[in-house]
């Protein structure tokens, strides 16, 4: 069976212009990317279209703009909406796409996502794999409660609640660059602590 070529206005090859759209956008060349944009939209190709840009959200604006993948799936849903009154390849749906396009080309980039990516799969095809930190094993965990008898939080009979808290608020629920304090922790701590019976304090 012959492999099915998408067909382009302009006699244009697919898969060129769909790389000349992306290589477009990571330059911030607004115009050649629109243009990419529209031939491969009126086309027929518009969920094609906004996939890509989903794609290109991600590998190559990143978290250089987070809002850029958000803003890519709103107007793919609006151009839905649109697409199941109208299946033509409308300038009006265009506009869609066309938005997103420019909002890409304006943001700031970075394909660091992309390179982690691609270097995790690297060191995992090279067999390199990571271990299971000591900090994980908590008490949610089966391991930690069975073969290391650290119990469940809440059962005061083995005494062990004391250390369950300690480690939780010293090494399980610690977090690394907290947005600000959490003013409800304290109150809580008290309340988890007093639990606890004084004999096994």
């Amino acid at each position: 069976m012959a492999k099915y070529t998408p067909t382009l206005i302009g006699n244009y090859e697919f898969d060129e212009v769909a790389s000349a759209l992306q290589k477009s956008i990571r330059r911030g060349l607004e115009y050649e990317s629109v243009f990419w944009g529209y031939i491969i939209h009126q086309s027929g190709y518009g969920m094609y279209l906004f996939r890509r840009l989903s794609v290109i959200a991600c590998e190559d604006v990143g978290l250089g703009n987070p809002q850029a993948l958000i803003l890519v799936s709103s107007l793919q849903q609006s151009w839905l909406q649109l697409h199941k009154q109208n299946k033509d390849a409308t300038l009006d749906k265009f506009l869609l796409a066309l938005q997103v396009i420019l909002y890409l080309c304006r943001s700031k980039k970075t394909r660091e996502g992309d390179s982690l990516s691609n270097l995790i799969h690297e060191h995992f095809t090279e067999g390199r794999r990571l271990e299971i930190p000591e900090y994980v094993l908590d008490p949610h965990v089966a391991r930690a409660r069975n073969e290391l008898g650290l119990g469940c939080f809440g059962n005061f009979k083995g005494g062990k609640e004391k250390m369950r808290l300690d480690n939780w608020y010293n090494k399980w629920a610690y977090i690394e660059n907290r947005a600000y304090p959490d003013k409800w922790e304290e109150e809580l701590k008290k309340i988890w602590y007093s639990r606890i019976p004084k004999d096994k304090k």
